[in-house]
């Protein structure tokens, strides 16, 4: 059998990601993915946020936004403890 010609590996078809049973797993890699998605924009925001107000523009409406997104990533921080809580048990 040559290089190009590789088998494809067998998955254990019982788990997924992190060792979870599949769907849990990936539930919990979208939520990952969401956090990280959200903590690059949230961090966009805070830069944008200082720069308004360092340069004396109004920044209500980029802080409000800031705002709302941390609220969400906190809110799925929860989520993604209690996933791994209830694969735990």
């Amino acid at each position: 059998m040559s290089k190009t010609q590789r088998e494809p590996a067998q998955k254990n078809q019982n788990t997924g990601v992190f060792g979870l049973p599949a769907r849990e797993g990936r539930a919990a890699e979208q939520l990952d993915i969401g956090i990280g998605f959200l903590g690059f924009w949230g961090f966009v925001l805070m830069v944008t946020v200082i720069w308004q107000e360092l340069s004396g523009a109004s920044a209500w409406g980029w802080a409000l936004l800031l705002g709302l997104v941390v609220l969400v990533m906190a809110l799925m921080f929860r989520s993604r403890a209690r996933l791994q809580r209830k694969n735990q048990d």
